[in-house]
């Protein structure tokens, strides 16, 4: 009887460890198209929170994670979210995801030169920009959600138009 229990309590175990690890199987993975020269993919993994939500990041830069040229795709399941955005008219949801962009923004003390909607993979995205003069680099923050993820994405890039040109041609071929 106590080898039973035993064996029991290994396979519920294993079984427990699997499905916490394997978290993220479901999550669709945003694709990428265009990555400058002398980008590469600084990070690419999925993940389960605490709450037992997916999430995952994709990091694409010209260096180092932090790099003063790079773009962080941050992807997860809608919950909060969708309570936010469902079942408004398109205009509602337009000004929800644009003053989410801004808020994002403003949480790192960068004041919004300019912030609005765009399209990113199809879908209507929230956008603000800003210039950090303690980075010397230019931040754009962008919101978007589209059944059944939320995509929030974190641009950083030196105040060059080559480096812009880059960043938005990368996030231009962003599809999810």
């Amino acid at each position: 009887m106590k080898i039973s229990r035993f064996i029991l309590i290994i396979v519920l175990g294993a079984l427990l460890v699997g499905s916490v690890s394997c978290g993220g199987a479901g999550l669709p993975k945003p694709t990428v198209g265009y990555v400058p020269e002398g980008w590469s993919v600084l990070s690419d993994h999925v993940y389960t929170t605490c709450l037992g939500f997916d999430e995952g990041v994709l990091i694409y830069g010209d260096g180092e994670l932090q790099s003063p040229n790079s773009v962080e795709i941050h992807y997860r399941d809608m919950y909060e979210e969708s309570s936010a955005v469902g079942g408004k008219p398109v205009t509602d949801v337009d000004r929800i995801i644009a003053d989410w962009a801004i808020y994002n923004l403003e949480f790192d003390s960068i004041e919004p030169e300019e912030s609005g909607t765009m399209i990113v993979g199809g879908q209507i995205a929230g956008y603000a920009k800003g210039y950090d003069p303690v980075g010397d680099n230019y931040v754009l923050v962008l919101e978007c959600f589209n059944e059944p993820i939320c995509l929030s994405l974190r641009a950083l890039w030196k105040p060059t138009i080559e480096d812009e040109a880059d960043v938005k041609r990368l996030i231009d071929s962003i599809s999810f």
